[in-house]
């Protein structure tokens, strides 16, 4: 998996790039999602909150995750359960989720390409 951290709020940071073996890619379930995809998308584009030395202060960043290469056996861990604030307690999702047939997944989105 390939992890490229980029600062919103200063463009002259270099951009930081990772490198890690996975196997499992999460699927983050909400009322915005209908399908799998969505939800895997979902969960490996987000932003973050970090220490910026350049700006010397806490400044957003963007994280985009791709799988570098398929493995053999890529497991899809359904993210059920998310952190209700009004009862302080994990609260299951009860949404339904449609599911792609394994040749109608389209991995192209997931993947990560160096002409990018």
């Amino acid at each position: 998996m390939v992890f490229r951290l980029k600062c919103d709020e200063a463009p002259e940071e270099p951009e930081s790039v990772a490198f890690e073996k996975v196997l499992k890619v999460s699927c983050n379930i909400s009322n915005a999602v209908n399908y799998m995809q969505q939800g895997i998308m979902e969960a490996l584009d987000g932003s973050i909150e970090k220490q910026s030395p350049i700006l010397g202060r806490e400044a957003v960043y963007s994280s985009v995750q791709r799988l570098s290469r398929l493995p053999t056996y890529l497991t899809v861990h359904m993210v059920r359960f998310a952190w209700n604030r009004d009862i302080g307690k994990k609260a299951k999702i009860m949404l339904g989720l449609h599911t792609l047939t394994p040749l109608r997944l389209c991995l192209t989105q997931l993947l990560f390409y160096s002409g990018e």
